[in-house]
């Protein structure tokens, strides 16, 4: 299982387990971005980690976590704002 921080991936199931309203609200459309090359996060990743075992995969959960922390936050400050 390969995990960062809400995030986690099975590489051999090739399963994704993620929040629930993040995925709905804006991952899953995050998660095409990634795949379809377009993400800063994981090109800048790729030039600093390199192409280790499993390298894609965390950089994936590392992209993804990072949206997250953005929309949670601003969902947060919405609610009580």
């Amino acid at each position: 299982m390969i995990e960062v921080g809400v995030f986690q991936y099975n590489p051999e199931t090739k399963s994704l387990a993620a929040p629930a309203d993040y995925m709905l609200a804006r991952g899953d459309a995050k998660l095409e971005e990634i795949l379809s090359g377009k993400s800063a996060v994981v090109q800048v990743g790729f030039s600093v980690a390199g192409k280790g075992k499993h390298a894609t995969e965390r950089l994936i959960l590392v992209a993804l976590q990072t949206d997250y922390a953005g929309w949670l936050g601003l969902r947060s400050m919405r609610r009580s704002g």
